[in-house]
């Protein structure tokens, strides 16, 4: 899987959390919102390593 797909993947997947979490806060279910938005933390943890690995790559050619 190249690092286009693995981003296009975590966005994808962000976007549901994101889905999910207001969902969760029209039914006042506020530890699912919780846990979503730490998943959704650590999601964009990783989307900002590849930011800076892509960021690398570019100035290394």
């Amino acid at each position: 899987m190249c690092i286009r797909e693995i981003k296009e993947d975590l966005i994808s997947e962000a976007e549901l959390l994101i889905y999910q979490m207001k969902a969760a806060q029209i039914v006042t279910d506020y530890e699912t919102v919780n846990d979503k938005a730490d998943t959704l933390n650590h999601i964009c943890k990783k989307l900002e390593f590849i930011r800076q690995e892509e960021e690398r790559m570019r100035t290394a050619e």
